[in-house]
């Protein structure tokens, strides 16, 4: 098959010769000049987007600093127990073991907050 297209290919390659050694130089300097053109990389639509996009990641980062909608939450039982236990061994140390069994068994009396309540339970005294 590559014995078919050789004679085709030299012809063509003899015809494209001949068309390009008969432009003159200005021609010549257009066409170089549009080819690189053409290959050149566009960024240019990219780059256009950048900074509005950057502008408003930023402006929106700071609405979610200043606008926290979780700052009135009541804490979790792990920021409880950070609160609770200060930042000192003292407090820890000073706290009775019924506190201390308490802390350590949150993530229990975490799931068990979250279960459904049985019908006809009732529910604890609040005083015990």
């Amino acid at each position: 098959m590559n014995d078919i297209r050789d004679p085709l290919a030299n012809r063509a390659r003899g015809l494209f010769d001949s068309a390009v050694s008969g432009v003159d130089a200005a021609t010549a300097a257009r066409l170089r000049s549009a080819r690189r053109t053409a290959l050149q990389p566009r960024h240019a639509p990219i780059a256009r987007f950048l900074l509005p996009a950057g502008a408003f990641a930023a402006a929106a980062l700071a609405l979610g600093l200043v606008w926290h909608p979780h700052a009135d939450a009541p804490a979790t039982p792990a920021a409880a127990v950070a609160t609770a236990a200060g930042t000192g061994s003292d407090s820890l140390a000073a706290s009775d073991a019924a506190d201390l069994d308490l802390y350590q068994n949150l993530d229990f009396y975490g799931w068990l907050a979250t279960q459904p309540r049985q019908p006809g339970a009732h529910p604890a005294p609040a005083g015990d």
